[in-house]
């Protein structure tokens, strides 16, 4: 990650002997692929990526609006339903007509 909130949090959580370091401190600019189909195998996706492509260890996650309503929709799929620039009252909106 890049999120400064996240990496803080993490480096709280760790012994001062492992280093946390973000994508850009290891100089990876470009975005991380999340093609699968579940939020578990694109977290594993970018973890084996930063490995692959950087050699470092790493893990990642990866976070989705899971609604038992909609058989787990939008999950993997949240962010094309629902861009990061929409406010919480649109989303709410779209939510509601799903359901209704």
């Amino acid at each position: 990650t890049n999120n400064p909130n996240k990496l803080a949090e993490i480096r709280m959580l760790v012994p001062s002997s492992i280093e946390i370091l973000s994508l850009k401190d290891i100089n990876c600019h470009e975005e991380l692929p999340e093609t699968s189909d579940t939020l578990e195998d694109n977290a594993a996706q970018n973890a084996f990526y930063v490995f692959d492509n950087y050699g470092y260890n790493s893990f990642a996650d990866d976070t989705g609006l899971e609604i038992d309503v909609l058989d787990g929709r939008p999950g993997v799929l949240q962010c094309s339903c629902f861009p990061l620039n929409v406010n919480v009252l649109s989303i709410f909106t779209s939510l509601v007509s799903l359901i209704s």
